[in-house]
């Protein structure tokens, strides 16, 4: 008889190769039966991703303002090779 929480295949036989503890926790993931913690952890990284995006797009602003910045500066290429 199989048991609650052993790891599964995709047939729903149990999966004597999958590590222990981590198909369980992907089945609550997968089927969204997450508890109110896992739900504010969740509600915290998404937090912290906004975050890291708007610092990724500051970032992403300032190198292409600095590349424009080179191509401005740079001569143009018939200038450098008629020399």
């Amino acid at each position: 008889m199989q048991r609650a929480g052993e790891p599964r295949d995709a047939n729903g036989q149990v999966d004597e190769g999958a590590p222990a503890g981590q198909a369980p926790l992907l089945e609550q993931v997968l089927t969204a039966l997450v508890q109110d913690d896992h739900w504010r952890l969740l509600v915290i990284q998404s937090a912290l991703i906004d975050v890291l995006d708007a610092q990724i797009e500051t970032l992403r602003t300032e190198m292409s303002r600095c590349l424009m910045e080179l191509d401005a500066d740079e001569p143009p290429l018939k200038a450098a090779y008629h020399r």
